[in-house]
């Protein structure tokens, strides 16, 4: 779908009404850089620039760079389209951009992260891994609240890009419990999956953002969760920041004479999880090892 000069001057008209944006003035950026963007926010924190062209040209790049390198908050006003372009997704990993996608409402603003998983966009590896790896590095950004949010949007984004699994739930709230992701088994391709099981359709999965070990407790919660899920789910899986303690380690070795398995992953299994060469075989390795202990 094209749209014209009209189309796109009434998605900033629409901005503007919600009371949230102005019309951009000239900013004075960084290294001499002067930039007026579309749109800029009315307590001046945030810029927005509209892209409806065929590609991000190299003078945008480098003004939307400055903007998040000063501090500014990165609005892209885009179509759908856009999200299956390897360099948009680019910049807008760098720039850890909020997104505004026209075809559905242009006054909701997402991050990007969230925009690629609330579409289901399928993105080639190389982009899959350069977005990954700068949400990767910003991590330890923000307060505790936003911290563990952007590690659940991480995660949430990793396992809907991997065949199989799709992220049905973000912080469930069932009647004893809260979960941070729910993922559902949700397509087969010939092969089966280590974590099928007929009737048992759910992976129960905890982020951990965090500076301390993920202790003994946090293990304990994850297995009572799975317990009490009326049989719907057997596989958990706990990413951490930091480590886990010996105690955590040992708790889910506790189970292992039952059906269910805890799988634990530290940091630098994350990191080969975004760098390997097949990512799904890579994440299906770690629950299969986790089982056979």
């Amino acid at each position: 779908m094209s749209y014209d000069s009209k189309a796109v001057e009434s998605f900033a008209e629409r901005l503007v009404a919600s009371g949230h944006w102005k019309k951009g003035d000239t900013l004075d950026l960084q290294d001499g850089l002067r930039w007026r963007p579309a749109l800029v926010s009315s307590d001046g924190q945030k810029i927005a620039h509209l892209h409806f062209a065929e590609e991000l040209r190299s003078y945008v790049v480098k003004r939307i760079q400055a903007s998040h390198s000063i501090g500014l908050i990165v609005h892209i006003v885009l179509p759908l389209a856009a999200l299956y372009d390897s360099e948009v997704l680019a910049v807008l990993a760098d720039s850890d951009a909020i997104v505004h996608v026209v075809d559905s409402d242009v006054e909701k603003a997402e991050h990007h992260l969230d925009a690629l998983s609330n579409a289901q966009v399928p993105i080639s590896p190389e982009a899959r891994k350069h977005v990954a790896l700068a949400n990767w590095h910003r991590m330890r950004d923000g307060s505790n609240n936003e911290k563990g949010k952007r590690f659940e949007r991480f995660l949430g984004f990793l396992i809907d890009q991997t065949l199989g699994l799709k992220v049905v739930e973000r912080n469930y709230r069932g009647d004893t419990d809260e979960i941070d992701l729910v993922a559902q088994v949700v397509r087969y391709t010939g092969t089966t999956s280590c974590w099928f099981q007929e009737g048992v359709p759910f992976i129960l999965i905890e982020a951990k953002n965090r500076t301390e070990p993920t202790s003994q407790y946090m293990v304990s919660n994850l297995i009572r969760r799975l317990q009490t899920k009326r049989g719907t789910a057997r596989v958990g899986i706990l990413f951490t920041t930091s480590k886990f303690t010996n105690d955590a380690t040992m708790e889910v070795l506790k189970i292992a004479e039952g059906t269910l398995t805890v799988t634990l992953v530290k940091p630098e299994e994350i990191l080969d999880w975004i760098n390997a060469e097949n990512p799904d075989s890579y994440l299906e390795d770690l629950v299969r090892r986790a089982m056979l202990r």
